[in-house]
C-alpha cells in the first residue's frame, strides 16, 4: 500500500492511493488549484507498509511526470512484496552499517538469513 497526501506548502492536501490513473491525478491537481498555480505540488505525507519509505518520499515533487510514473511502479511493486521480502530488503539496506557482515553476498548465503526469512511465512 502506498498512500500519498499531496499539496502546496501550507495549503490543503489531497489523498491519493497509488497506483492512480491520469484522471485521478488530474482531479487531484484541480482540487489543489490547477497544476501551474505558482507553488509546487509536493508530497506532504506518505503512508506505506514499507518502514521508513514515507520519510524518503516526503517533500518529493508530485508535479514531475517521471516521479509520478516511478511512484506508481513502486506502489505496484509494494503490493507484491511479501513480509519476508520486506524484511530481507530492510536488513540488506542496514548491512553497510553492520561491521559483523563483510558483504551483501555473505548475507545472501548465510543460513541465518534463510532461517529468518523462512520462519516468517
Amino acid at each position: 500500500m502506498l498512500k500519498l497526501y499531496i499539496g502546496r506548502n501550507a495549503g490543503r492536501t489531497v489523498c491519493l492511493t497509488l497506483p492512480v490513473t491520469a484522471d485521478e491525478t488530474g482531479r487531484a491537481f484541480a482540487e489543489l488549484g490547477g497544476a501551474s498555480s505558482g507553488e509546487p505540488v509536493l508530497i506532504q505525507e506518505a503512508r506505506t507498509s514499507v518502514p521508513y519509505l514515507g520519510g524518503w518520499l516526503k517533500g518529493l515533487s508530485y508535479e514531475k511526470k517521471e516521479n509520478r510514473r516511478e511512484l506508481d511502479f513502486l506502489a505496484k511493486r509494494i503490493g507484491y512484496l511479501t513480509q519476508a521480502e520486506m524484511l530481507r530488503d530492510i536488513l540488506l539496506a542496514e548491512l553497510p552499517r553492520c561491521s559483523r557482515w563483510k558483504s551483501r553476498e555473505h548475507w545472501g548465503r548465510s543460513s541465518i538469513s534463510l532461517t529468518i526469512l523462512t520462519s516468517m511465512r
